[in-house]
């Protein structure tokens, strides 16, 4: 039972990986402790930090221990069915001489294999691992070249999976709408990728001129001009756009401003953005009285693996006379950029600049404007356009049975 195994370590790389850790463990009714600063905590999640936690019980009871006093944390823990800490944060004093029979690391696919260790550390003799990620998404954040050629800029999970152990694929996905899994679930997944959650229960948000009602994935194509800030870039046009489609959105309160997600590949953008709609930066606390657009949450892509809202509005930015796009031509922050929305997909561009990429952007700008899905211009696949538009009537059964994320033979 869980009582004799005890707690369950789990892990990731980021703080806001382990954010959404804690919160789907608590939104599942498991008993469950944040290790870590306070600070560093999503302000929702501060009841779940173990400081808080001591400091709370303290002031319900004087004689309780005092905050700092590792027996007392160490009583919580033992209580706790699951433990949250970053990889480093594993090592944490409270956890000294600690074992654990199961560890899990999250977001594997964006940790190194350095990073991986230090929980494995903490992990008994006869316990057992399990690796969550997805090495088709944004790998680990390596700033030395030189240690990246060396190879350890690969994940422990990529290396695994390269090396022969067949991970076990998790194929069905029940966050997005099956119209905008439609793209990645080939292109990423080479078809394998299937939906278990009907377009019925994902109705795209009104506010938004979706080209095909049926599909809510739109590219929104704008002759902006980028900008460098430092090593960033910023597209002021494309935040005026950004603006406008928000407004839109907002006025129709059928989406809560809570469950919309402004998303950029550059630092630069996302900090312009929030300035210009007075929104905090991602897990900090709006300002008292927030409303409107001030409480939508703006972030880079790479900030925002791992989450999902209603509705992602993304600025790519990139508008240049000679298609330079950086680092947005790596399919795997494609992938994430539009795998993060439940309900809708507007991707805000400049089309001749992401079309010049031709292994990234210009496959998923082609599946769109094949399908009508670029603002402003008509399909050129009306046969595409018909299968997209079945997507919205399959139920769930019909969706899983599908021999694939392609939708056209039915199992018997």
């Amino acid at each position: 039972t869980a009582a004799r195994r005890g707690p369950v370590l789990c892990c990731a790389d980021s703080n806001i990986a382990v954010d959404n850790l804690t919160a789907g463990c608590a939104k599942a009714g498991l008993r469950v402790v944040r290790i870590g600063r306070p600070e560093a905590t999503r302000y929702d999640l501060e009841k779940f930090n173990l400081l808080e936690m001591v400091k709370d019980a303290k002031a319900q009871d004087p004689n309780a221990e005092d905050r700092g006093h590792f027996a007392h944390q160490r009583a919580i823990l033992e209580d706790a069915e699951v433990v949250c800490s970053t990889c480093a944060g594993a090592d944490h004093p409270v956890l000294q001489g600690k074992e654990f029979g199961c560890v899990l690391i999250d977001e594997a696919g964006q940790t190194t294999e350095l990073a991986v260790l230090v929980p494995l550390m903490k992990m008994r003799s006869d316990g057992v691992v399990t690796l969550v990620g997805d090495h088709r998404q944004l790998p680990p954040t390596i700033s030395n070249v030189d240690v990246d050629v060396e190879g350890l800029g690969t994940s422990l999970f990529e290396r695994l999976s390269s090396h022969g152990v067949e991970p076990f694929m998790l194929d069905v996905q029940y966050r997005m709408h099956p119209a905008i899994a439609a793209f990645p679930a080939v292109a990423s997944y080479n078809g394998k990728l299937r939906s278990g959650v009907s377009g019925a229960m994902r109705k795209a948000p009104q506010g938004i001129a979706w080209p095909l009602p049926e599909a809510p994935v739109t590219f929104l194509p704008v002759e902006g001009k980028e900008k460098s800030e430092g090593t960033s870039w910023f597209n002021e046009t494309e935040v005026e756009a950004v603006e406008a489609l928000l407004g839109s959105a907002l006025a129709w309160n059928d989406i809560a401003p809570t469950e919309i997600g402004v998303i950029t590949p550059y630092a630069a953008q996302a900090r312009l953005i929030r300035r210009r709609l007075g929104c905090p930066p991602p897990g900090k606390r709006a300002a008292a009285g927030a409303v409107g657009v001030a409480l939508v949450e703006v972030s880079s892509v790479d900030g925002f693996q791992g989450r999902e809202k209603d509705l992602i509005i993304v600025s790519t930015v990139r508008a240049n006379t000679s298609g330079k796009v950086g680092f947005l031509g790596d399919p795997r922050r494609l992938n994430v950029t539009i795998t993060r929305s439940r309900r809708g997909l507007v991707v805000v561009g400049h089309f001749d600049t992401l079309s010049a990429d031709e292994h990234t952007w210009r496959p998923w700008l082609t599946w769109a404007q094949e399908r009508g899905l670029v603002a402003g211009c008509e399909a050129s696949n009306p046969t595409a356009v018909g299968a997209l538009k079945q997507l919205e009537l399959l139920t769930e059964d019909q969706l899983l049975k599908a021999l694939d994320a392609t939708y056209t033979t039915q199992k018997q």
